[in-house]
């Protein structure tokens, strides 16, 4: 706990330190404020880690969080750069994907598992909006697809550039992340939970599969 304290101290400086002298910047040559991107890059490394210790982001799993939960409301959110950075081992030894898939999968399950010990009602809805996920995919694990908001989808142009890197880290390449596939998946407590058996033998899959593979 001490240590993720002073993690967070030095990160939080540092992107105040970056943000302050950023602003300063634009103030005087407008111009700069194309580096808005880069900024929220930043803001997204050096913050996560102050967030997790506030509350104002859950892990479900290494991977996978939760953005300001509410007994209502699960908002699920990947990783953010800092915790591919944190994970960059384990990514590389098993595979950028096949880890990702397995931590939203025990990140599904330890939703599920607090729905069934009375933590969350079976009535939170659970959603995300990725251009990852298949709707094919998504409706395996009971979710329903719709297209994202135009608040999703500009959220995901001002993060763009860590979008374009993890992209890249997944596919082992240079490689653009195609915006028009932006989607957005719900579903409701009880309707995952239903789905636990699923879920579960898809990870023991990939767990066996990451075992034999090292």
């Amino acid at each position: 706990m001490v240590a993720r304290i002073l993690i967070s101290i030095v990160t939080m400086s540092l992107f105040i330190i970056a943000m302050t002298t950023w602003f300063d910047i634009v103030l005087s040559n407008p111009s700069y404020f194309v580096l808005l991107p880069l900024i929220i890059s930043l803001f997204h490394l050096t913050t996560a880690s102050t967030f997790r210790l506030v509350g104002l982001y859950k892990y479900l799993s290494p991977m996978l969080l939760v953005n300001m939960p509410t007994n209502r409301r699960y908002q699920l959110h990947n990783g953010t750069s800092f915790d591919y950075l944190l994970n960059i081992n384990r990514l590389r030894e098993f595979g950028v994907k096949k880890v990702l898939l397995g931590d939203y999968l025990k990140g599904l399950l330890t939703i599920i598992e607090e729905i069934q010990t009375d933590k969350l009602p079976e009535t939170v809805i659970i959603s995300g909006s990725s251009y990852f996920f298949s709707e094919r995919t998504a409706n395996r694990f009971g979710f329903r697809v719709t297209g994202a908001s135009i608040h999703e989808k500009l959220n995901t142009v001002l993060n763009y550039l860590d979008l374009l890197w993890m992209y890249s880290l997944s596919n082992n390449k240079l490689s653009f992340p195609n915006l028009k596939n932006m989607k957005s998946a719900t579903i409701v407590g009880k309707e995952l939970v239903e789905k636990r058996k699923f879920i579960e033998k898809l990870l023991n899959r990939i767990e066996r599969t990451a075992a034999t593979s090292k």
